[in-house]
C-alpha cells in the first residue's frame, strides 16, 4: 500500500502541533493559549496533543525549545 498525502507520520504530527503552538502561544499569551485552540490550529483533536504531553506547560516547553534552536 502506497503512503498519500492524508497519511501522516507520528513526527509529522508532532511537528504541526508544536507549530499551531508556537502561533497560539504567540498570539495568544501563555495564560490564553488552550489545548483546543492549538489542536484546532493544528487540524487536529486534543487527543493528539495528550498522546504526546502531559499538558499545556509540556508542550510550551517543547514549543520553546523549538524557538531557542532556530
Amino acid at each position: 500500500m502506497v503512503a498519500t498525502d492524508a497519511h501522516h507520520t507520528s513526527e509529522d504530527i508532532t511537528d504541526r502541533l508544536l507549530t499551531a503552538a508556537i502561533e497560539v502561544f504567540t498570539e495568544r499569551g501563555i495564560e490564553k493559549a488552550g489545548v483546543a485552540l492549538i489542536a484546532r490550529r493544528a487540524g487536529l483533536t486534543t487527543g493528539a496533543i495528550y498522546s504526546r504531553w502531559e499538558g499545556k506547560q509540556e508542550l510550551l516547553l517543547d514549543a520553546l525549545a523549538v524557538v531557542l534552536m532556530q
